[in-house]
This record gives structure tokens, sequence and C-alpha cells, in this order.
């Protein structure tokens, strides 16, 4: 009963102090005048409210009512995370805590170092978990920062006392929009309207010595001259999935890495082209490329590879509507089922010490770079095929 405790009467020989009482207090408080039992009473000597345990007392638990509201004792032993989460631009965090030397803890939560919420109040206990959801994330290449601060605070008769000097923060680093990806932007179309989404482009200054840059068919809104840009529209990489479970470059397809990690079910792979040395003129949409990067000698694109599913994994029908027409990169076997129509554009890299490089990631499945090569070639000059699926 939450310290609530009753017990049973029972008789009991008088206590030294009760027969202390025994002589004129005890006369007043029974209501007699000496010490021959009043009507109704007996010879006992029981006292009223005497007996082997408290008829009623009130106790205060342990972990809440310490011996003294002392914070030199007072610690926060750890501030984990556990089960934590990204999804798009919403982030899902949570984890333990622990204290020391005190019974509770006040928990604020800081995003970039701004306070963004904090408990209003004491979180009893020596233990617990501690949550804290947000939204709007925005989809950026630098990371965020999650400090969660845990102030020991310590309650008593006296109070409650915040052990300020013993607050402690615990900071983890994370990206919004870990699945990002590019797809190809159709010309005349914008990027769809969707929190998060923003248009990317790369341009690459190319040989300028008897150029012999190309391209046929569907380009999107990418241009092909004597340089090459290539436009995308940064989109959430999750709602895309391999086409088959059948490993068959005829399913196969590619987007622009634009996130922390390929989305579940894809392989990185990359191509670094050499660009024009002579007065180069390479250029981009700003620090939204990442993790593609470029100077004025390379441009590294990152690409996501979808085969076929693993055992057990998810496949899907047709590509996902996501407000907008746009396209894939994919190689000439690619499937009419999937493909509304085709092209490629060839960019004729640096001549001289050329210095294209492909790369495909350890522990990549095998014929990662022959299935790649169908989409963006290897070699000392790059074709990007492409096909528009919407």
């Amino acid at each position: 009963m939450n310290g609530l405790n009753v017990g049973t009467r029972k008789k009991s020989a008088l206590s030294p102090w009760s027969k202390f009482l025994g002589g004129a207090l005890l006369a007043a408080a029974l209501g007699g005048c000496g010490t021959e039992p009043g009507p109704g009473e007996t010879g006992s000597e029981e006292l009223l409210g005497q007996s082997g345990s408290s008829l009623i007392s009130v106790g205060t638990p342990a972990d809440l009512m310490p011996a003294t509201a002392d914070c030199g004792g007072a610690a926060v032993f750890s501030v984990n995370t556990s089960g934590s989460g990204v999804d798009w631009q919403k982030m899902n965090a949570q984890g333990s805590w622990v204290v020391t030397g005190a019974n509770g803890v006040h928990l604020e939560y800081l995003l970039d170092n701004v306070l963004q919420a904090a408990d209003s109040t004491t979180t009893p206990g020596t233990q617990g978990a501690w949550s804290f959801p947000t939204s709007n994330l925005s989809c950026r290449s630098t990371p965020y920062t999650l400090q969660v601060c845990a102030t020991p605070k310590i309650r008593s008769e006296q109070g409650e006392t915040l052990c300020a000097t013993k607050r402690t923060c615990t900071t983890w680093s994370f990206r919004a929009c870990p699945y990002a990806v590019g797809v190809i932007r159709e010309y005349g179309a914008n990027c769809p309207a969707v929190p998060g989404v923003e248009a990317v482009w790369i341009t690459t200054d190319d040989e300028n010595t008897s150029n012999a840059n190309s391209r046929a068919g569907w380009l999107g809104l990418n241009v092909s001259s004597t340089n090459t840009r290539l436009h995308f529209c940064k989109v959430d990489g999750s709602v895309f999935k391999p086409l088959s479970d059948v490993d068959s470059p005829v399913y196969h397809y590619a987007v622009l890495k634009l996130g922390e990690s390929c989305p579940p079910g894809s392989t990185e792979f990359g191509k670094t082209t050499d660009n024009e040395d002579t007065s180069n003129v390479n250029s981009n949409s700003g620090a939204n490329i990442w993790p593609n990067s470029q100077n004025k000698d390379v441009t590294n694109y990152r690409f996501c590879l979808f085969r076929n599913s693993s055992s057990g994994g998810q496949t899907m029908p047709a590509f996902p509507d996501i407000g907008a027409p746009y396209g894939v990169f994919a190689g000439g076997s690619f499937s009419t089922q999937f493909a509304l129509s085709k092209g490629y554009i060839t960019s004729d890299d640096e001549n001289t010490t050329n210095n294209n490089k492909y790369y495909i990631p350890a522990g990549a499945p095998a014929n990662t770079l022959s299935y790649a090569g169908q989409m963006v070639t290897d070699g000392a000059n790059t074709t990007f095929r492409m096909a528009k699926v919407k």
C-alpha cells in the first residue's frame, strides 16, 4: 500500500517508558485518579495504541528519500543510444540513462547545440529510458549532431536539488535522408514538390582537342555538347527495390548515390572521370552532390546498382511514382517492360595521361564491374546509358 503499514493489536508487557507514564501522566491519559482500574478497565496494564507494531506508519521509499541532498556524490553514470533510426527527414532516437548518488534525472535534447526539448519534471529512479523523435530535417550533406544531456536530481525532505555542476552530455552524429538518390530529371519537368527533394547537377569540362562527345535517344534534361551536364532530382531512395529475383541485365538499373548509404537491395560502385586539363570549367550545384565530388581536374561519381533481390528480399513490379517523370541508368538490354525510351551520352574525357578509374567496394557481389559497366562504362572515356521509366 505504498508505505502504508497496518498492524494488529496485541497485549504486551509495559516497557520502562510505559511504566514512567504509570504515574500522573497515565492517570491523566486514562481519566482516572490513581492506579486502580477504572470502569471497563482490566488489570492487564495495556495502553491504548501500544502494540507490537504501530497501527499506522507512513514510510518513504529509500530510493526517493536519500539520507542527504548532497550533490557531491551524484554523477551521471551513462547516457546511451539504442534502436535509433533515420527515415528520410525524420529521426526517432531513443536510449537509456543511469545515475548514481541521486534518485532522479533531468533530461535535455539538443540538435546542433540548439535546445529542442527538455523534461519538465524529474524522471524518478536511478536508471531509465529516453526518447526523442524529430522531423523536418534537411537533406543536407553535413551531419547533424544530437546531444542528450542528463543532470542528476536529488529529492529529499528539504525538496529537490538540481546538481547542475554534474550535467553530462553525450553526442551522436547522423545524416538525414540516409538513402537519398538522384534520378535523371526529365526535360521540361521540375523535380517533385516534396519536402527534401531538390535539383542536383554536375557539369564536366570534356576534352578540348578533337572533342568526340556523342549522344542519342532519350537524354532527359541532360546536356551533351563539347561538355557534359547531368541533371538529377534528389529523392528518397528507400522507395526503390530490385525489379526481379533473376540476376539479369534486363532487370538491372542504377541511380546516383546522394546519401550516406545505398538503399537496401543495391550495391555501390563509382567512376572517376579525368576532365579537361586546360582552363577547366567543371561545376556543380554545390554541397548537395555529396558523396560525389569534383575539382578542376576530376569528377568522382558514386552510383547504387540494383540487380536482383536476395533470398526473401523485396522486389517492385514497376518503378514508383515520385510525382514527376524521371529516368535511371540502364544498359542497352534493359527490358522494354520498364523502359519507356532509352538513350546515351558519351563524354570524351582528358586524353593526356588519362586517369579514369572505376570503383567497386570490397565485398561487392561477383560481376559487379561487368554489370555496372553496361550502364556507366569503364575505360578512358565514359558512356552513360539511360532509360526513361516514368
